[in-house]
């Protein structure tokens, strides 16, 4: 789930995110030579786009330095 401070801020949930899509990240690398591209994108949907994409209606708004890190990855898989 998302997580948020006492003020309703957001860097609870975007500074966990980090560490949760690096696993993935890793996950994806050491697979990749073994899987065809279409299982590497099932696996990266069910992992880490759902992590991006949960509650973005609501952080979106965060400042785009704190976003641009989970942009680049996005954009690498």
């Amino acid at each position: 789930g998302a997580m948020v401070n006492a003020t309703l801020n957001w860097e609870p949930h975007l500074s966990k995110l980090p560490k949760d899509l690096n696993q993935i990240s890793d996950l994806l690398f050491v697979t990749s030579r073994f899987l065809l591209k279409s299982a590497l994108i099932l696996i990266y949907n069910a992992l880490a786009h759902c992590k991006l994409a949960y509650c973005i209606e609501v952080w979106e708004n965060t400042p785009a330095t704190h976003l641009k890190k989970y942009l680049l990855f996005k954009k690498e898989w």
